[in-house]
């Protein structure tokens, strides 16, 4: 489904073997922004992760009375744990 000149929505539904359980409709934005397509949003049932990434961020700068260095710290350790796990999954 187009998104834009350079984007996509990449329609997919997760079907769990467990009889009874419904279907999840997982939803992926991807743009193109040079010489790959990139995942920049996944939605589940319809809901943007990108916007609940957003809200998680600004409740902790609130929490912080708009201090930006512990949220500057958070993603740091969050960046640093995505490496070692990346690093992890490489070897």
């Amino acid at each position: 489904v187009g998104d834009g000149d350079k984007g996509a929505m990449v329609k997919s539904e997760i079907v769990s073997t467990n009889p009874g359980s419904s279907p999840i409709r997982l939803d992926w934005r991807v743009r193109w922004p040079r010489e790959n397509y990139k995942i920049v949003d996944v939605l589940v049932e319809g809901i943007s992760m990108a916007i609940t990434q957003r809200d998680e961020f600004v409740a902790v700068i609130q929490r912080n009375g708009g201090n930006l260095g512990p949220f500057l710290d958070s993603l740091r350790e969050m960046i640093q744990r995505l490496e070692t796990a990346d690093a992890g999954s490489a070897s």
